[in-house]
């Protein structure tokens, strides 16, 4: 009987797409930049527990990857980031930042070209049109330093 319900719930996680998991992403690594004294993975817990978001293997992959790789994610956003330091830089658009460079540089089945985009959609949701523009520059910088270095 475990066995099926194992089968059952893989199942139902895997069907999400991606785009929402990214989201569900965002709004986890976002509660953190205001909770620092708990954990990715209780903040996610508590907003799977009141309804914010769903459980996603991909979205925890990404809330993981990000967390362990933190620094290594800021100090490529900030050199990037013209001319701002990154604690005058919006919640919104750090987390969004974090979580394509996440993808950019630990996740390689995933092009560039798609995590980007992802970004700029997540930014057309929850930052202005400025700040579209910027994540995108930000990240046009990260992966022309990737692929240099």
């Amino acid at each position: 009987m475990q066995q099926k319900q194992k089968k059952m719930i893989q199942r139902t996680r895997s069907k999400m797409n991606r785009r929402k998991a990214r989201e569900y992403a965002f709004l986890i690594l976002f509660q953190k930049m205001f909770f620092a004294n708990l954990t990715w993975e209780e903040l996610a817990q508590k907003s799977i527990d009141n309804g914010y978001v769903e459980q996603d293997d991909f979205t925890d992959s990404l809330c993981e990857l990000a967390a362990i790789h933190m620094e290594e994610i800021d100090s490529l956003m900030a050199p990037n980031s013209k001319n701002w330091d990154l604690n005058r830089i919006s919640k919104v658009n750090i987390t969004i930042l974090r979580l394509a460079i996440t993808e950019i540089k630990y996740m390689q089945d995933i092009p560039f070209k798609v995590s980007v985009n992802e970004a700029l959609e997540l930014a057309k949701k929850f930052a202005t049109q400025e700040e579209v523009k910027f994540v995108n520059g930000v990240l046009a910088g990260v992966i022309i330093e990737l692929k240099l270095g």
